[in-house]
């Protein structure tokens, strides 16, 4: 209510809109299992649309602490910083923040509060390594766009990285940051983390995880991204399902390098996944929607039919199967029959959008811009869920081929991958 009140205090809409804004936030975000939802907090999501809301619950906060500290002031989400002159004045900001704070009913975390020095924020922000990789990303930079490999600059910066690491220099300040902004270079140039780093990082480094799986995607898991991944099961560093769904988020959008030994790495991924567990089971059914074959994912759907068959988001998931299941030609007609009779109405929905797109050309029209659109962002050009719709375009003879044509021209990097071209490994 008070994250409402703010925010038409600045905007003019109709409230019965905002209301389903927030009724529809309200229902993304995570509660455990049969607890009604918490209307306490800030909505934290990978959404654009909470994130700004919470933002914008605290822009009072940001006009207050601007005027308090000469703008010397800046916050991402709720990570403040801000500069005074002396002492005496960080310690009444703090206290008069808190007030401030107070009145939308919320507190500073005092453990996480610090009054640092200029010297000793110099140190704990890392100004001298921003700068240094300021600097860094553009040399770089340069020399991409002059058309020169990279391999070598991105040899000699492992040696460094690994020998700061192993040296403890990250330990202190936003060292941690650091890392990540390091990560992310690495990611832009399509370079590979050496393998010491990448496990250290998913070992020991939960805020390192996704970015260094990111890397991982990019550069193509191999036998040894999957044992350093194993290991961190094995050892009991998964304490959550943030990872588990990072994890499968990054191994159905990247690459994987093809050895001989990836079914059995792809197999043992999966085994960590519990299916009595919704994170779990929806994360295994994401992998093999993209790795296994049309009878495998019909398995394990059949198998885990406990879980779906009552929840409405699972339910469209499922659905969500069906391009990969008609893959199967014999086997499709008692696929379709055996989904038909359990899916709930959000999932029936769902596998019917798939069958018409089969069937005619109206619902491709619609949707023709984004399927035609590629994604330079992601490894193979384009998102799986794209893929899967996509395939229920290219089975449709109402759509001209020479739109199909240009359509499989504009999605050849995903279409060659194996996984996709020989419809499952597994």
């Amino acid at each position: 209510m008070q994250l409402r009140n703010v925010v038409t205090s600045f905007v003019s809409v109709q409230e019965p809109l905002f209301d389903f804004l927030l009724y529809i936030i309200s229902s993304l975000s995570w509660r455990p299992d049969f607890m009604p939802p918490r209307q306490i907090g800030l909505p934290q999501m990978d959404l654009d649309a909470p994130r700004l809301l919470a933002h914008c619950y605290l822009f009072e906060l940001d006009k207050f602490m601007e005027d308090r500290s000469q703008k010397n002031y800046a916050r991402f989400m709720d990570d403040i910083d801000a500069g005074v002159d002396t002492i005496h004045e960080a310690k009444v900001l703090l206290r008069d923040t808190d007030l401030v704070l107070q009145s939308r009913s919320l507190r500073l975390n005092a453990g996480k509060t610090r009054i640092l020095s200029a010297a000793e924020a110099y140190s704990h922000f890392r100004v001298r390594d921003n700068r240094f990789l300021d600097k860094l990303e553009k040399h770089l930079d340069i020399i991409a766009r002059s058309g020169f490999l990279l391999s070598r600059k991105f040899d000699r910066m492992s040696a460094v990285l690994l020998r700061l690491y192993e040296k403890g220099y990250f330990k202190t300040g936003n060292g941690e940051k650091i890392l990540k902004r390091i990560i992310g270079i690495y990611n832009r140039h399509a370079a590979r983390l050496p393998d010491r780093a990448f496990g250290h990082f998913l070992r020991l480094h939960p805020n390192l995880r996704d970015s260094s799986l990111r890397n991982a995607s990019i550069c193509g898991f191999r036998k040894n991204e999957f044992e350093t991944i194993e290991g961190v099961f094995r050892l009991g560093l998964v304490s959550d399902d943030y990872f588990r769904m990072c994890l499968a988020k990054r191994i159905v959008e990247g690459k994987i390098q093809y050895d001989g030994t990836e079914v059995s790495s792809l197999k043992a991924l999966i085994a960590n996944y519990p299916s009595s567990e919704f994170c779990s089971f929806y994360g295994a059914m994401w992998i093999l929607s993209r790795y296994g074959k049309p009878r495998t994912v019909f398995s394990y759907i059949t198998k885990c039919e406990h879980m779906w068959i009552n929840d409405e988001f699972l339910s469209r998931l499922i659905a969500g199967m069906w391009p990969r299941l008609k893959e199967s030609k014999k086997e499709a007609h008692k696929y379709y029959t055996f989904l038909s009779r359990r899916l709930l109405p959000a999932g029936i929905e769902l596998i019917d959008f798939h069958r018409e797109l089969s069937d005619t050309a109206r619902k491709y029209g619609r949707i023709k811009a984004i399927l035609n659109s590629a994604n330079e962002s992601l490894p193979l050009k384009c998102t799986h869920q794209k893929l899967l719709v996509f395939k229920s375009v290219l089975d449709s003879p109402a759509v001209p081929a020479s739109e199909k044509a240009k359509l499989v021209k504009r999605h050849a990097a995903i279409l060659a991958e194996p996984s996709y071209a020989h419809g499952g490994l597994f």
